[in-house]
């Protein structure tokens, strides 16, 4: 879930490039990209999205390209989030 769709009830294609972030994150780690946060009640990790600035960890392990890639996707305002278009065209895109 993005943080507007938590928050406003917001769905349409920035949520989509956030859920590609969250992807993304899962193929590196093969875990969820909240697995720090599972142990947390479903109610609390919403109250997190909803009032707090926090996005998925990027692991460690992913390039600098793919880190940027990743903010691009998990921007906490969809306005900033890049387009599917925009991403197409991202180093990282052309790097896998």
């Amino acid at each position: 879930m993005s943080p507007e769709s938590v928050v406003l009830g917001q769905i349409g294609p920035a949520l989509d490039i956030w859920s590609l972030g969250c992807i993304v994150i899962e193929m590196h780690t093969s875990k969820s990209a909240w697995h720090v946060l599972e142990c947390t009640p479903r109610l609390d990790m919403v109250h997190l999205l909803a009032s707090t600035k926090m996005t998925p960890p990027i692991p460690c392990a992913v390039t600098e390209i793919g880190r940027d890639f990743l903010r691009k996707c998990l921007a906490r305002d969809p306005r900033e989030r890049w387009t599917a278009r925009m991403l197409l065209n991202h180093p990282y895109v052309s790097e896998v």
